[in-house]
């Protein structure tokens, strides 16, 4: 039995729709563009969420939920809020990027995560943001030159000119590898937030935000220096910042880069094979340490500088969900600076995880029998 055809929506009736689903309404300067390419998909999902609220509200299976996250993703990217925060953080978008953003998982999480703290003037966010729109840009170039190079029929028939410019295939919401795979292109900014020593500028790639009640962390992946500056690997910063209500004083935080010996461990607390693990001697006087404690149901990250004395700390709990997407960013780090597969890095990573607990038991049962 064949599909009902959709009927004729104007902009109006669909944003009245989102309007009564409680999502934004899509901005005017986007329609065509969205609709032109993901009409028919828009109309039958925002059809469905109309003519089944409880279903809406309530998702129960897999395809429910990817409808409610496509329209949740559409509805955060293409409205007249994000369109005036990228004019303040004078970041060029165009019609057709906004929609690629929206139609990638990964991206639309990366950007939307990232967006709030980018306007309130986090530099790690904001650089996020170039890292998501430089990616779906890509797409939108990508998908233009599959379109271009399509045989015709009829080579007197090929239109004089390319043809429009549309995004990638829409993915899978939620996809089940989303990428957080960091470019080189990606915007540059200093290590810690200003002008470093020696007028170093490292290039940054794509960052995770974890929240709490009195602070706030940031994992930033670093990128190997075209320039050859130090340092020249993948590397991850961990940055904190005290603050609350999402208001945080990243212009005094705490900030560190993981040395190469500390990310498999630290990934390994994140995976369950180690329940702890702390770095400690970080920064030029040694003084700037950090610590990760599986608990459970979150994880608890701590940044910190100083001694007993003069001890500056931010302490936030991480989510499971929040953890998953700090293990994408350390497991794309280890795999570039490897070039192993990611098996094998999980692999070499629960090995060296495993040895570590039984070194840290010998070590416990010699201390036990001794007193």
């Amino acid at each position: 039995m064949s599909e009902q055809p959709l009927p004729q929506m104007t902009g109006n009736e669909i944003n009245s729709i989102l309007t009564n689903l409680l999502l934004q309404p899509i901005e005017r300067a986007l329609f065509g563009s969205l609709m032109s390419k993901y009409g028919d998909r828009v109309k039958r999902t925002l059809l469905w969420a109309r003519d089944n609220p409880e279903a809406y509200a309530t998702p129960q299976t897999d395809e429910q939920r990817k409808q409610v996250a496509y329209l949740r993703a559409v509805s955060a990217i293409c409205n007249a809020n994000v369109t005036a925060g990228l004019e303040r953080l004078q970041l060029e978008c165009n019609a057709q990027t906004r929609v690629a953003l929206a139609h990638s998982y990964a991206l639309y999480r990366m950007f939307s995560e990232a967006f709030e703290a980018a306007v309130r003037g986090d530099s790690g966010a904001k650089n996020t943001l170039v890292h998501a729109i430089a990616e779906a840009r890509r797409n939108v170039v990508g998908m233009q030159e599959m379109e271009s190079s399509k045989p015709v029929a009829d080579p007197a028939a090929a239109p004089s000119n390319p043809p429009s410019s549309t995004p990638r295939a829409q993915e899978s919401y939620p996809p089940r590898q989303p990428s957080v795979a960091p470019q080189r292109q990606s915007g540059t900014r200093p290590a810690n937030g200003g002008t470093p020593s020696g007028g170093v500028v490292r290039n940054f790639g794509p960052s995770k935000h974890v929240y709490g009640g009195s602070g706030a962390i940031c994992f930033q992946v670093s990128l190997p220096d075209p320039n050859g500056e130090q340092p020249p690997a993948w590397g991850i910063h961990i940055e904190g910042a005290k603050g609350a209500n999402r208001v945080y004083q990243w212009q005094d935080k705490i900030n560190l880069r993981f040395n190469e010996g500390e990310l498999p461990f630290f990934l390994g607390v994140l995976f369950g094979y180690l329940p702890k693990f702390e770095g400690n001697s970080h920064g030029p006087k040694n003084d700037k340490f950090f610590s990760i404690e599986n608990q459970g149901d979150k994880f608890f990250v701590k940044v910190g500088q100083g001694n007993k004395e003069n001890l500056k700390c931010v302490s936030v709990p991480m989510t499971l969900g929040d953890a998953f997407w700090v293990a994408c960013l350390f497991v794309k780090v280890l795999m570039q600076s490897t070039a192993l597969s990611e098996s094998m890095v999980m692999h070499i990573v629960k090995m060296m995880c495993e040895q570590r607990n039984g070194v840290n038991r010998d070590r416990h049962s010699s201390q036990g029998n001794a007193a």
